[in-house]
């Protein structure tokens, strides 16, 4: 009588294990597996949080900026604001602390600073008759608004961005008024530094106008390479992105208990059937 291959199936007790194991196995793979998905959703949706919310940080900053550049504006145009520049200036900067100096920039050539110490250096500079530094003067000019360059080595020896707002005067361009804000005090704007949040790790980049190129400001960009669980978001007022990940990558470590006990689970099935 010919045997049933079903029922020669289960007379190998090592297959029957082997299969049972296999299974086993499978099931713990996949539950692995969606917790890893849940987890990694999770993380990417806080660092959207956290990105979205150092913008909007940013932004607020900027906005005082805005504010500083139109009231010198104002001055230029209705008050001849280069005569009293040095009083209005040091009053803007008294209640804006993200703001580290003021400029009047006549037709290209900074002609007014404040506070004059130590940025002596930069007087008579014609900024847009330098062919490394005008690109973003001249965008701020056609598109009549505050845009910001930089992060830039000034000429007074110190990384800084520049925010530029153009002035016209009976319908003709009349110059820059421009605010300055250090590198340091724009991280710290922006809260952009471990040392505040140490749960993220932070970049701030820009594509340089003259090469095209991606440039990155801050420490450690070889942590934001691709297939790094990293977000990002821009800021169109100086074409700048902010890239956001988290400190603790090892979070896929406490999937190892999982694996583990799957691993266990499915050795001790097969053993047992």
């Amino acid at each position: 009588m010919k045997t049933n291959p079903f029922f020669s199936f289960f007379k190998k007790p090592v297959i029957i294990g082997c299969s049972i194991a296999l299974v086993l196995l499978l099931i713990t793979a996949q539950f692995a597996y969606q917790r890893y998905l849940i987890q990694k959703a999770e993380q990417t949706k806080e660092l959207n949080r956290e990105a979205q919310d150092v913008k909007e940080k940013l932004q607020t900053a900027l906005n005082h900026s805005l504010s500083a550049t139109k009231t010198l504006s104002l001055l230029v145009t209705r008050y001849n604001g280069e005569r009293d520049f040095d009083t209005v200036a040091k009053s803007i900067l008294e209640s804006n602390k993200y703001i580290d100096g003021l400029e009047l920039v006549r037709a290209g050539v900074i002609t007014k600073i404040y506070p004059l110490q130590g940025n002596e250096q930069a007087l008579g500079y014609n900024i847009l008759e330098d062919t490394l530094r005008n690109k973003e003067a001249i965008r701020a000019i056609n598109d009549n608004e505050l845009f910001f360059a930089g992060p830039i080595q000034l000429r007074q020896g110190y990384p800084a961005v520049v925010g530029r707002l153009p002035i016209t005067e009976q319908g003709k361009f009349w110059g820059f008024a421009a605010v300055i804000i250090k590198l340091s005090t724009f991280i710290k704007a922006a809260e952009i530094d471990s040392a505040h949040n140490p749960g993220f790790i932070y970049q701030l980049s820009k594509i340089d106008p003259n090469t095209g190129k991606e440039v990155f400001f801050l420490p450690h960009a070889e942590f934001f390479q691709q297939g790094q669980q990293v977000v990002s978001t821009k800021v169109s007022k100086g074409n700048w992105i902010i890239y956001v990940r988290s400190a603790d990558s090892r979070w896929p470590v406490t999937l190892l208990p999982i694996i583990i006990l799957g691993v266990l689970l499915s050795a001790s099935g097969g053993l047992l059937a």
